[in-house]
């Protein structure tokens, strides 16, 4: 990949993680929410004060266990939202490595000399032209 490609990929990388961190935000914001809501059911239950029973202690390693591998999960996805890069992003840097491989080429860079000396013709007769029409009318 040349230093262009890496470009677009970076680029692309920042606007994915920007995304995530957006995602992670309103994650957070929710479950914040829903733990508030939860904690103030369980704080006017009939059971606050009464000890742990056996079927809190058993749902407790469970959560537990299910959040260890949602935490892992969420962390591996989040990874990967950021990484692979976007369909756009793809095809950017796709042209990028087409366009080196074109201008590499020594058809491509034959023609482009002559196009350059063409237009560099052209422009000086314009230049010409235009500063002949600009004495006329003074």
């Amino acid at each position: 990949m040349n230093g262009l490609s890496w470009s677009i990929y970076l680029i692309g990388v920042v606007g994915s993680f920007n995304s995530a961190l957006a995602g992670i935000i309103v994650i957070s914001a929710a479950m914040t929410f829903v733990l508030t809501i939860a904690a103030v059911v369980n704080f006017n239950s009939n059971n606050f004060g009464r000890g742990v029973s056996e079927y809190n202690l058993n749902m407790g390693a469970t959560c537990k266990k299910w959040a260890v591998r949602a935490g892992i999960l969420f962390g591996v996805m989040l990874f990967l939202s950021v990484v692979v890069p976007s369909e756009r992003t793809v095809v950017l840097i796709a042209a990028s490595q087409v366009g080196e491989k074109v201008m590499h080429n020594d058809q491509v860079t034959g023609l482009a000399k002559d196009s350059v000396d063409l237009l560099s013709t052209y422009m000086k007769t314009e230049l010409k032209n235009l500063k002949g029409k600009n004495k006329k009318e003074d």
